[in-house]
């Protein structure tokens, strides 16, 4: 399966989540496979609203206290975009 078949069928079933009309959470650590799953989870959620369902997500960042202080910088970063770019979709 190439790449993009792999992104098609993950953001299908992120989909189908939004389908059966539960909340999608999404946690977000800072690092490169959060983001990724950040990502393909925003795009479900847009094809689900484009297509007349009501989606609802939730992002999650933990504050451990170990973490490094730039990639915690980097998370917030990051769940601010995805705020900026769900809400500019509305």
């Amino acid at each position: 399966m190439d790449l993009t078949a792999k992104i098609e069928a993950a953001e299908t079933a992120i989909g189908k989540v939004f389908e059966t009309g539960h909340k999608v959470i999404c946690s977000v650590s800072g690092g490169k496979d959060s983001g990724v799953t950040l990502s393909l989870a925003l795009n479900a959620a847009i094809r689900h609203k484009q297509a007349g369902g009501d989606p609802s997500m939730t992002i999650l960042h933990a504050e451990t206290g170990i973490d490094n202080p730039e990639v915690s910088v980097l998370a917030h970063q990051e769940i601010a975009k995805a705020q900026s770019y769900a809400g500019s979709r509305r």
